[in-house]
């Protein structure tokens, strides 16, 4: 780990040396015209030129106005050259369409006088008077220009084709009314439609393989990051664009942090007349089996304000739409049947400067799970398979409430203020029960009845299988809160365009658990049960309190930015855990009801007091270059962060003292180390700097240090079949990731092409292996070290719209992974041995569209093979292939009535198990009706797995084992709605 010290010091005089003083570096004024100011401006040789920005934008609504312009006048009043904003802007973080201007004068300069103009609006003359510049100083910005409209005599509508998508230089815009929607379809319909677009069963987006890690609603992040409450209730019909692009977090903007990596980020633009005003969605139904849903959407929109109420009820347990497009398998089907309620209030508030915002929210949840399942599963052991063949029971029910508020306030001075409050309280109870066996051969036809009774009427063949049978009950509850405050402090230091960047932060999280246990395990073929066991615990007190600062200073270079940050965190947890054996008392009680002399049963060996307290220094630079041509664009960023982490651990159990003392070098892997960009082949007819290709190196290097608890040389058989041990020796894993690009996006047309190539490797890496007994079928689970660990991936991403009316969309999706894991594992009395499987997997996803009129037709095709192999003996190699094809369409049908539809077939072969090689057939579909004249209301129908050949069965193959479950989620319904929605504009 010095070689790396050493290295860091290394790269950190070297760019010490290499970072060019301002005197030295070229003027380029970023979001201007090929011709600027500087050639008419008269000016003494020294003069250099500093920059005035300021933004063009509607005096009714307060937006950008992307196509305005300026024309300066010089000191005696002559009109110098015009100055465009090309309506896309790199501004060193993030790539957005914004209507700033970048205006050059003179460090002497102190009056400023231009006409601000765009299509469509009066142009007005600005005159603004400005103290002289400090030498250290490079930009200043300007109060926001307001145009006013110029009224229309008459509107002239023009007919055309529309384009899904077409590319704005780095940001793909997506135009929400050339996708085909069913009538009262929500957001989730509409990005399940996007070229490149999907969406999984928790709502997870990805674009091109990318997750979307940011979604924003109008360019703010009015939601919070909770993705799926603006999937579900942001009905279709509102939305105008969607914009995909990298971006920072609303948090990471608020700090200024430019260091931090660029997230892929998705912007939901509303129509105008949904922008403005009252917006009401309505939404009731009830089907087959008692479904229900019930769904409310009401905002209010000014533009300086916004307030939404939502609400949602369900018992639906689903998340398919008939005749979406998305990556839904019958595998990834939710298990159990579930309810879920919530009601929400979030609010934003912005002034016309944009010197103070505010947002915040207010929101309750709860629900219910219900959850049946029998699983077979098979572990592939050395020795032999082992069998297990599981029944379980299960109910939870759960509330929540929770809360965040942050703000901004910017000073004339340019000083930033902001905060960042939240807090949360949740509560949730569980009871199950379990019935399992394990075997040394294939009982997986074993049913629930005949494996309760198997040391009473079974047959000698399965008792002679038999390894062990444990029935197990448990009951808990927890109640935990949290609570977080972060102020933070940008102050630019006069005269100059530097920054010092103050922070700091509390944060609180506390927790009460309770659990009752109750274990009856028989081994082998005896009838007595060998384990007899009911256990209470409880733990708390169970806090972490931690205290966290920074300080950072941030130097703007004409082509690039500096940056140096210093973080301290101090944290300080406890966690007690105290379980008693109430097995040891004549009379245990009633299950769930505590005896008068439970705590004579302290069972010290199972129970524990620890405390944690861990302080922190990190340090990180960030350099950062880009140098701009007409031939091309470079950009350089390297940002390397190191730390020293001390953990003090005060560990007691059974009596005795263990005392961890741990001191770590570390390198973060949440940032990207190098960064290298280069972007070439600039558009015909463009004025500004738009790349269709570009070429990227992503470089990340980063340390895991292992739990505290694992260092710990301690025993813990709590539960008598999965024993727990400590591991004294491990050291921490060193991760490398490279990630090089190519994407070729033409700006302004609806094609686009990437290729990623993606390579990641583990020195040390920390795994979780076991010794398994296949005499009792106990494992003894222990954290190790091992080397061996590689995965490399391979995609092309490629999305077309050609045809005379772009009535087609293609879109495809290859991917090659090879993976190489290595796990610990060990039989009986014998040393864990590395166990390594490889894995291959090939994988082309494609869809095409036709769409003529308002009629769509989709046609998808999903073809993956598996190939996983293994050194170990007795190891049977997979070769296994997954397909999926079908066709969704969407059509609309006269006298207000629509349909939507799929049917799709999936297919699995290869892996020998009569529940895994199948084929299922699914048949959805959506019945709508729309009076005529009358927009407000919306009634459907929906029909799920029509054919009824869908089962409730789940599987999954990993390299070291094959899992089939069947639970008691229902596959298949039908359900009524009824949609009101109602839009309510302001008199203008």
């Amino acid at each position: 780990m010095k070689s790396y010290l050493k290295l860091f010091i290394l790269l950190l005089l070297a760019l010490v040396v290499a970072i060019p003083s301002e005197a030295q570096i070229r003027v380029v004024a970023a979001g201007s015209s090929a011709k600027t100011t500087s050639s008419k401006k008269k000016s003494s040789d020294n003069d250099e030129f500093k920059h005035i920005y300021t933004f063009i934008k509607d005096a009714t609504f307060k937006r950008d106005i992307v196509e305005s312009f300026i024309i300066p006048y010089d000191a005696d009043g002559n009109p110098l050259d015009t100055i465009k904003t090309n309506g896309y802007n790199w501004n060193g973080t993030d790539i957005v369409r914004t209507s700033m201007i970048s205006i050059p004068v003179t460090e002497n300069d102190t009056l400023l006088m231009f006409d601000a103009g765009a299509p469509g609006f009066q142009t007005e003359t600005v005159t603004w008077t400005f103290k002289p510049f400090g030498k250290r100083e490079l930009s200043r910005s300007m109060p926001p220009v307001l145009l006013s409209k110029v009224h229309r005599l008459k509107d002239v509508t023009v007919t055309a084709s529309k384009v899904k998508f077409y590319n704005r230089g780095d940001t793909v815009v997506y135009d929400a009314d050339a996708f085909q929607l069913a009538d009262g379809s929500m957001l989730d319909a509409l990005i399940s439609q996007l070229p490149g677009a999907k969406i999984d069963e928790n709502g997870q987006i990805t674009v091109n393989g990318e997750f979307v890690e940011t979604l924003l609603l109008n360019g703010k992040d009015f939601f919070n990051d909770d993705k799926t409450l603006m999937l579900e209730n942001i009905p279709a019909y509102t939305v105008k664009t969607v914009e995909v692009f990298k971006g920072h977090t609303k948090e990471e903007k608020l700090r200024f942090d430019q260091s931090k990596p660029q997230h892929l980020t998705m912007d939901i633009k509303l129509k105008k007349e949904y922008s403005i005003g009252w917006l009401l969605n309505l939404q009731a139904g009830y089907g087959t089996a008692d479904r229900y849903l019930g769904r409310v959407f009401a905002s209010w929109f000014s533009p300086t304000t916004s307030v939404v109420l939502t609400g949602l009820a369900n018992n639906l347990n689903d998340n398919r739409t008939p005749g979406k497009s998305d990556s839904w398998t019958p595998e990834s089907m939710p298990s159990g049947t579930q309810a879920h309620r919530e009601l929400g209030v979030r609010y934003t508030h912005e002034t016309t400067d944009k010197n103070l915002r505010a947002d915040g929210s207010v929101g309750v949840s709860g629900g219910s799970t219900d959850y049946l399942s029998s699983t077979s599963s098979t572990q592939f052991l050395n020795s032999g398979d082992s069998y297990e063949r599981r029944f379980n029971d299960s109910k939870s029910s759960r509330f929540s409430f929770n809360t965040f508020h942050s703000g901004l306030y910017t000073t004339k001075q340019q000083n930033n203020i902001s905060y960042y409050l939240s807090g949360d309280y949740g509560k949730t109870d569980n009871y199950g029960n379990s019935l399992s066996g394990a075997f040394n051969r294939d009982y997986s036809d074993i049913s629930r009845e005949a494996l309760e009774a198997i040391y009473t009427t079974g047959s000698t063949e399965a008792l002679q299988a038999v390894v062990n049978r444990a029935q197990t009950r448990n009951e808990g509850s927890l109640r935990s809160g949290s609570f977080r405050f972060r102020p933070h402090f940008s102050l630019k230091l006069p005269n100059s365009s530097e920054r010092i960047n103050i922070g700091a932060g509390f944060n609180y999280v506390g927790s009460k658990r309770t659990s009752w246990n109750d274990y009856t395990i028989n081994f082998g073929q005896n009838p007595e049960p060998s384990e007899r066991r009911r256990q209470y615990t409880d733990e708390s007190p169970n806090y972490r309190k931690e205290w966290s600062a920074n300080i950072g200073y941030s130097r703007p270079l004409r082509d690039g930015f500096l940056e140096l940050n210093y973080t301290y965190n101090f944290t300080d947890r406890a966690k007690d855990s105290y379980m008693y054996a109430l097995d040891r008392l004549s009379d245990m009680g009633v299950f769930g009801v505590l005896p008068e002399n439970y705590a004579s049963t302290l069972d010290p060996t199972n129970s524990y007091t620890s405390t944690t307290r861990t302080n922190s220094h990190n340090l990180r630079l960030m350099y950062y270059l880009t140098k701009g041509t007409e031939k091309g664009f470079f950009m350089f960023q390297v940002m390397p962060e190191v730390g020293v982490d001390h953990h003090h651990f005060d560990y007691w159990r059974e009596n005795r003292s263990y005392l961890v003392k741990r001191t770590s070098f570390v390198m973060s892997s949440m940032f990207q180390t190098l960064v290298l960009e280069y972007r070439f082949g600039k558009s015909k007819n463009d004025e500004g700097n738009h790349y269709n290709n570009t070429i990227s190196y992503r470089g990340n290097l980063g340390t895991d240090s292992p739990e505290l608890l694992h260092l710990v040389d301690v025993v813990s058989d709590a539960d008598p079949l999965n024993i727990q041990e400590g591991n004294p020796d491990l050291k921490n894993a060193f991760t490398q990731r490279h990630n090089l690009q190519w994407s070729y996006r033409p700006y302004g047309k609806p094609a686009s092409n990437s290729i990623a190539v993606v390579y990641s490797v583990i020195s040390n890496a920390l795994v979780r292996g076991y010794v398994y007994n296949t005499n009792t079928g106990v494992r003894r689970y222990r954290t190790y070290n091992v080397n061996g660990n590689n995965t490399l991936h391979v995609s092309d991403y490629l999305n077309w719209e050609f045809g005379s009316k772009k009535q087609f969309s293609f879109s495809s999706t290859s991917t090659l992974m090879l993976d190489h894991n290595t796990d610990m594992i060990g039989i009986n009395a014998e040393a864990p041995e590395k166990a390594k499987v490889r894995n291959m997997m090939l994988t082309e996803d494609l869809r095409l569209s036709y769409k003529i009129g308002q009629q769509q037709l989709t046609l998808q095709g999903n073809l993956t093979h598996r190939h996983t192999t293994s050194e170990r003996q007795d190891f049977n190699t997979i070769n296994a292939q997954h397909y999926k094809y079908g066709v969704n369409g969407i059509f609309k049908l006269p006298a207000g009535f629509g349909i939507s539809t799929d049917i799709s077939f999936y297919k699995r072969v290869g892996y020998g198990v009569k529940e895994l090689d199948s084929t299922d057939a699914v048949w959805n579909m959506r019945l709508t009706y729309t009076p005529r004249g009358n927009k407000h209301w919306v009634f459907s129908a929906d029909g799920f797995d029509l054919l009824h050949k869908l089962s409730n069965v789940h599987y999954a193959v990993t390299a070291t084992g094959r899992t089939v479950s069947y639970t008691n989620s229902l596959p298949r319904y039908m359900v009524f709605t009824v949609q009101y929605r109602l839009n309510i504009q302001p008199k203008k």
